[in-house]
């Protein structure tokens, strides 16, 4: 009995101490999959959504030239999927355009920031869902 309220008083204790000086636990270190290597073109995140977040981007850099006016629409999910191998962004025409390989890159107004693109990458990577 004396143990357990001894540990109890060790434990108000302690707490006593960090509150009272406005101390926070230390940050946990990041796990691996949150660590990225500098030529990593993508982080570990949240499900990316086409519908939320890659889509605007067609809608923003690619509309005026991929539009619904025949050729390439960049304006629907059917429309990206015949560029994209699912799960594989290397694979991927749209990836590769976006690089500039294969072809001229694309946006041809300039390549889209790294941001955009690691949406773009990552939505590919986890299996280019229409979400």
């Amino acid at each position: 009995m004396k143990s357990k309220f001894n540990t109890v008083i060790g434990l108000l204790f302690i707490m006593t101490v960090l509150i009272g000086c406005g101390s926070q636990p230390a940050k946990e270190t990041p796990s691996e999959s949150e660590v990225v290597a500098e030529d990593t073109p993508v982080q570990v995140q949240d499900e990316v959504s086409f519908s939320q977040d890659v889509l605007p981007i067609f809608q923003e850099f690619a509309a005026s030239c991929h539009g619904t006016s025949g050729g390439l629409s960049l304006e629907s999910y059917e429309g990206v999927m015949k560029v994209v191998v699912a799960g594989k962004p290397e694979e991927s025409l749209l990836w590769k355009r976006l690089n500039g390989q294969g072809g001229p890159i694309m946006p041809p107004s300039g390549k889209l920031s790294d941001d955009l693109l690691q949406l773009i990458y990552l939505w590919i990577q986890q299996g280019a869902k229409n979400n």
